[in-house]
């Protein structure tokens, strides 16, 4: 069984299948198109976004959740804000959803533990590799946002 189709039956015990068969067929739509981020309109790169966010153990009930899909798609629209993510991504992310940019940080962080302590250990070898110290346990926020952005980017099929 491929990775897709094993993502497909882990998220139908989570969502509704009509959704998730809409979602999919958006995802390898776009993904046919030109197999990148860009070549997918604003609500299919939010549901990749977010099956990714799923997969990777992040619930969608927290506002680490929301914030963290806006910042993703800031970081595809404009990879340079990975060099100012205090900066200038959690100030932006926070004027968009009317917040403060510690309130952003903060939610994010809590959404990557909450993710990293629920999730799956395969999943996060898989996304992370070893690009996340062990002694640490889990990414930054930093690492955290920009590889998802990539993975965003590189499988758009979630």
């Amino acid at each position: 069984m491929s990775e897709l189709e094993l993502t497909v039956e882990a998220l139908k015990l989570c969502i509704q299948p009509e959704i998730l068969e809409q979602a999919l067929s958006r995802v390898k739509s776009a993904s046919a198109d030109q197999g990148n981020a860009n070549s997918m309109d604003d609500q299919t790169l939010e549901r990749v976004i977010g099956l990714h966010l799923l997969n990777a153990g992040m619930p969608t009930h927290i506002k680490g959740y929301r914030f963290t899909i806006t910042a993703i798609r800031l970081l595809l629209q404009e990879p340079d804000m990975a060099d100012g993510i205090t900066k200038w991504l959690y100030p932006e992310v926070a004027r968009i959803h009317d917040s403060t940019p510690s309130r952003v940080e903060r939610a994010i962080r809590h959404g990557i533990e909450v993710a990293w302590s629920r999730g799956d250990l395969a999943i996060h070898y898989d996304y992370f590799r070893n690009t996340v110290d062990g002694a640490r346990g889990k990414p930054t926020n930093s690492e955290f946002l920009t590889r998802m952005a990539y993975l965003t980017r590189e499988r758009p099929a979630a």
